[in-house]
């Protein structure tokens, strides 16, 4: 029964999130699952993000925005397309942008935590 109860808790979306959330920043969380609990420590993080004032400006374009295509957000900021995507790739690496859709219909938006 435990064994089960376990497959079928391990399989949730959520503990998949927890633990792709924790990829970049090295320790990982912690489940414990016993027959009377469920216990997951979540190793503290001193993730201090230094952005540029370029990567400033793209993430308030965002914050008023729900998604824009990278064009518009390079029109919107003065910049070419190449550092608009520059930028963005970077945000995204660094989880602070997500990336939706592909070719002509992808939109970038504030990752949402």
């Amino acid at each position: 029964m435990l064994q089960m109860t376990e497959q079928m808790w391990a399989s949730k979306t959520g503990v998949r999130r927890i633990r792709e959330s924790y990829r970049p920043y090295g320790p990982s969380p912690e489940f414990n699952i016993s027959e009377q609990s469920i216990r997951i420590v979540l190793p503290v993080t001193d993730r201090k993000v230094v952005l540029t004032g370029d990567e400033e400006q793209v993430i308030a374009l965002l914050s008023d925005y729900r998604a824009l295509p990278s064009r518009e957000i390079a029109d919107r900021l003065g910049f070419g397309k190449d550092k608009a995507l520059k930028i963005l790739k970077e945000l995204a690496e660094s989880r602070l942008v997500e990336i939706r859709g592909s070719g002509r219909s992808t939109r970038y938006r504030l990752f949402s935590h």
